[in-house]
């Protein structure tokens, strides 16, 4: 063997070995991120089930909020038609009292 073969052959040596070294850390630096990415997702796993949950009461506390105003808008719908009635019933009353005073004083009508 010559002193350049021998030279060649410990270079070799030397670059494997660094690479092994290298390939070494970078498993086991991978393993180690896998374990802490895994920890990150349980962790944000179960913040969205707790988001999840708060959510799903509050939907329901807003659902029950929504059916008792729509109670509410019917009931004064209700009222102001009542209301409106009554003032209708009034008008009209004292309309044709207004009418039967004009016809009996013998007056033109005023709002004709």
């Amino acid at each position: 063997m010559s002193p350049n073969d021998n030279l060649l052959l410990q270079i070799r040596g030397i670059v494997r070995e660094e690479i092994e070294a290298v390939s070494g850390k970078t498993s086991s630096e991978l393993k180690y991120l896998r374990i802490e990415l895994s920890n990150k997702f349980t962790t944000l796993s179960n913040r969205i089930k707790d988001l999840d949950i708060k959510l799903s009461k509050n939907l329901a506390v807003v659902t029950k909020d929504i059916s008792q105003i729509k109670k509410d808008i019917s009931k004064i719908q209700k009222d102001v038609a009542s209301h409106a009635n009554y003032f209708d019933r009034e008008y009209l009353e004292l309309k044709n009292q207004v009418k039967s005073l004009e016809d009996r004083a013998q007056l033109k009508p005023l709002f004709r």
